[in-house]
């Protein structure tokens, strides 16, 4: 746990009893929100912890489909990290881009 609250991305090197802790997948992922794509698949699909997208918007990319279609979501990681787009679901991005294209 000490490891992640500093560096984030060694959840990657974590045991499976680590990467299936919450409260040690949040820690990583609050310091290092690509940390998500090493945590267990349960999370990836947690509205709590995509909060990480508020610090770290790229780690959209690995999060569940579900939540790529939650503009709340999609719009907190494009705030924070705008290529993030690319990682929203297809309807999602449709109408974000046309939303885009519409305004003056």
């Amino acid at each position: 746990m000490a490891a992640v609250n500093v560096f984030g991305e060694v959840l990657q090197h974590a045991n499976d009893t680590s990467k299936t802790d919450k409260e040690v997948v949040l820690t990583a992922i609050n310091n290092y929100g690509k940390a998500l794509q090493h945590a267990d698949d349960t999370f990836k699909a947690d509205r709590e912890v995509l909060t990480a997208v508020n610090n770290h918007g790229l780690a959209l990319k690995h999060a569940h489909d579900r939540l790529k279609a939650d503009k709340e979501v999609v719009w907190a990681a494009i705030n924070k990290h705008s290529t993030s787009l690319k990682y929203a679901g297809v309807d999602l991005k449709c109408w974000l881009q046309l939303s885009k294209t519409a305004l003056p």
